[in-house]
């Protein structure tokens, strides 16, 4: 019975590979014509912006980067529904998304067939704190900006027409698109429905007058490249706790960041300290603004105080 059981495993490590760092083609059998890759995000669902971009797209670019030659490989990825549309603008070869019910998942261990061509690989995601790993991150997310360029230069310079001006970045959190409320979503809600600041437009009246260029944008139904882009360009980012700050992986070096955080952002969760250790990964100047609730409004004071201390430790 213990030889039967030693043998089961063993087929199943070598049919069944859980890639954390990832495969690499040293390793991946010039037999393998197709591989299924199951992500295995950590918290959430990739139908968010976080975790699709932390949790999905950023483990499959950096398997990827390691099979890059490999352009006669069928890969298969769950779909994201609302997301799908980011990952396709990469136009990774051989890339195809499947609904995640037709993937083997994490209980299945089996590969999808018996001829030894289909490979069942699991990725681990980076979105939950306790998995950043900025080297790693900053590596994909290098990947998908050269991937992007031309579509990322084009949106840059329709953004921002003065790249001398050193934008402030105000990001509003806007009503979330429809799916959000559908039956389909699978964790509903999104956007201003989970929060808001009650005040915005006073906060950006409140920097221009103290000689802040701002830059209000709000992030919903943007693209990939135009997300980059607009990261890439922005000397300061002032944005209230949410998946808009995970695009911090494409800021420029010098760049900072004005996180407003709710008081009342549940503590059973890891969320509170989700960006604060995301800029301590990646380098980046990291600032909270408290915000009493998830809805009301900003100390102006406060924000222009805060803007004021970045300001200073950039030119610095």
């Amino acid at each position: 019975m213990q030889q039967w059981l030693e043998k089961i495993i063993h087929d199943l490590k070598n049919r069944v590979h859980l890639s954390d760092p990832p495969i690499t083609l040293s390793t991946l059998p010039a037999s393998v014509q197709r591989v299924d890759l199951v992500l295995q995000n950590r918290s959430g669902s990739v139908e968010h912006y976080y975790h699709f971009l932390l949790g999905y797209l950023v483990p499959i670019i950096e398997w990827y980067d390691f099979i890059g030659s490999r352009t006669d490989l069928k890969l298969l990825a769950r779909s994201c529904s609302i997301m799908d549309s980011l990952t396709l603008e990469l136009n990774i070869p051989g890339l195809k998304l499947v609904p995640k019910e037709s993937l083997s998942t994490a209980s299945n261990l089996l590969p999808v067939s018996k001829n030894g061509e289909d490979w069942v690989i699991r990725l681990q995601g980076f979105d939950h704190p306790a998995h950043y790993c900025g080297r790693r991150m900053s590596k994909a997310a290098g990947t998908i900006h050269r991937m992007l360029a031309r579509e990322v230069e084009k949106c840059r310079s329709e953004i921002f027409q003065n790249d001398d001006a050193s934008p402030v970045v105000m990001i509003e959190r806007s009503r979330p698109d429809p799916f959000y409320v559908s039956r389909e979503a699978e964790i509903p809600t999104s956007g201003a429905q989970r929060r808001s600041i009650l005040n915005y437009e006073d906060l950006v009246r409140a920097l221009v007058s103290a000689g802040a260029n701002v830059l209000s944008v709000s992030l919903e139904g943007k693209s990939l490249a135009w997300q980059i882009a607009l990261f890439q360009g922005a000397r300061c980012i002032i944005a209230q706790h949410g998946a808009a700050l995970a695009n911090l992986l494409f800021c420029s070096p010098g760049s900072s960041v004005i996180e407003i955080l709710p008081k009342d952002l549940d503590a059973r969760f890891h969320d509170k300290e989700c960006f604060v250790k995301l800029c301590r990964e990646l380098g980046i100047p990291h600032r909270i603004l408290l915000q009493e609730g998830s809805h009301s409004a900003v100390d102006l004071g406060d924000l222009i105080s805060a803007w004021s201390q970045m300001t200073s430790c950039s030119k610095s």
